[in-house]
């Protein structure tokens, strides 16, 4: 018997070292989170930390740049003289950047050496605190200074957005448009009117950067860069693809953009209950609210009974908004027609109509197939009926008119509440055209000429 547990006991050692061998006691160390590493998370040991407490910013003269409050979880940063620079922000540790970051921006780095902390601040970071190397100090509370609450409105707010001009008592924006259209160069000029007249009147100059894409949108890709790698304080977006390029190419630098007719789908994402985008972008569309668009509709002949709208991929949402205002205020049935460039459009509309017998055809504006209203307007005559749409255009029987001017200027003020309020772009609401902002529109000749006498509150188009 004694023999028999001495073989097993043998049988169980050789065992355990051939396991052993086979990597066995690195699995369960491993299981147990110790030995190799192998399964601990990134976040938890090997990114460095930033506990709670109080810090200082050093440069290589060892003079004091900034201040540092961590809860652990959040950071507020401030400047020599305690005032402000970041208002409290949640911060983490992103894999993907190797860096802590701060609504989603890349903020900093941190190194320990046998001494000293060394904390590197990239470009553009939310810190408010100049690129660089620096070394981090951990203080007492009562070596802060007096630290200013921010109530002044000069403290620089987080998600890229900045309170103090990145030149000399000037502020450098830079403006993109799509192409070189009438409309879009009054929208750049009322926003260069509205900066400019803001930031005068508190004794700081703007120099803009305007940059024309020519209808490339790698150009336009790199007139966004550009106005990145030379660290604009702001970016003016014109037209949709230039909204894009930009939104991708810096989470930081706030943008305003116009000439957009779906924020939603150029961005990707849904706005919130406010109408904010909850990035570093806003702005005001170049079109009339939909529910504008749906009164226009009725008032100009209160006997319709169906309509036909068509749409593109980028109008998606108004057209669903037109249409539900239309139907759920007025009755009017709504049919709807998705096109794109490159489609037979009076082919297209013409079997819509014979298959709907629609009363009228609703255009809403997508600068892709600007030139096709001839094309629709044909359709529309083929069967007597009025083409109507969201803009100025010499084939349509009526339209809502925003002031393309206006929508430049509106857009400045709004630069403006953000280069000297300090409000983020990420918070402010985007605007459409309303009924104080938009104009009705309508040709006389043609609405007569299909028995629709004009209201009083239509402008002659004529």
């Amino acid at each position: 018997m004694a023999k028999k547990l001495v073989s097993i006991l043998l049988v169980l050692v050789l065992l355990l070292g051939l396991f052993a061998g086979c990597g066995l006691t690195d699995k369960l160390d491993e299981l147990r989170g110790r030995g190799s590493g192998k399964g601990r998370d990134k976040d938890e040991d090997d990114a460095p930390r930033l506990s709670k407490g109080y810090y200082s910013v050093l440069d290589d003269d060892d003079e004091i740049v900034a201040y540092l409050h961590s809860t652990g979880k959040k950071l507020t940063v401030y400047d020599a003289d305690g005032e402000e620079l970041m208002e409290e922000s949640r911060f983490s540790w992103d894999e993907d950047e190797e860096a802590f970051v701060i609504d989603d921006a890349p903020a900093f780095t941190l190194e320990e050496g046998k001494k000293i902390t060394t904390i590197s601040i990239p470009k553009k970071s939310p810190l408010g605190i100049k690129k660089g190397d620096y070394t981090l100090e951990e203080i007492d509370e009562d070596e802060l200074p007096e630290i200013d609450d921010g109530d002044d409105n000069t403290s620089v707010p987080s998600s890229g957005q900045t309170a103090t001009p990145s030149s000399e008592n000037a502020y450098n924006i830079g403006i993109c448009t799509i192409m070189d259209h009438p409309l879009l160069n009054d929208a750049v000029d009322g926003f260069k009117a509205a900066v400019t007249k803001g930031l005068s009147e508190a004794g700081i100059n703007a120099d803009f950067d305007v940059k024309n894409g020519e209808g490339d949108y790698v150009k336009v890709a790199d007139y966004i860069n550009k106005f990145y790698d030379a660290d604009d304080d702001l970016i003016f977006a014109v037209a949709t693809p230039v909204l894009q390029s930009a939104a991708a190419s810096t989470p930081s630098i706030p943008i305003v953009a116009t000439a957009v007719s779906d924020f939603t789908m150029a961005l990707g994402s849904e706005l919130d209950d406010r109408g904010c985008t909850g990035i570093n972008v806003t702005g005001v569309s170049d079109l009339a609210a939909p529910v504008v668009l749906a009164e226009m509709t009725y008032a100009l002949d209160p006997d319709l009974d169906k309509i036909l709208v068509i749409y593109t991929e980028g109008t998606t949402m108004r057209a669903d908004e037109y249409c539900t205002y239309l139907e759920d205020m007025y009755g009017i049935e709504c049919y709807w027609i998705k096109m794109k460039p490159g489609d037979d459009y009076e082919f297209v509309t013409t079997e819509y109509i014979a298959a709907t017998l629609c009363d009228a055809v609703f255009v809403l504006y997508d600068y892709l197939y600007f030139d096709a209203y001839e094309e629709i307007e044909e359709a529309c005559t083929a069967f007597d009926i009025p083409l109507l749409s969201d803009v100025e255009n010499e084939n349509v029987t009526a339209y809502a008119l925003v002031d393309y001017y206006e929508l430049g200027y509106r857009a400045g003020e709004i630069a403006c509440r953000i280069l000297l309020n300090g409000e983020k772009a990420s918070e402010i609401p985007v605007e459409y055209g309303d009924f104080n902002s938009c104009v009705l529109y309508a040709s006389y000749k043609k609405a007569a000429a299909l028995g629709l006498p004009a209201p009083a509150t239509f402008f002659n188009s004529d």
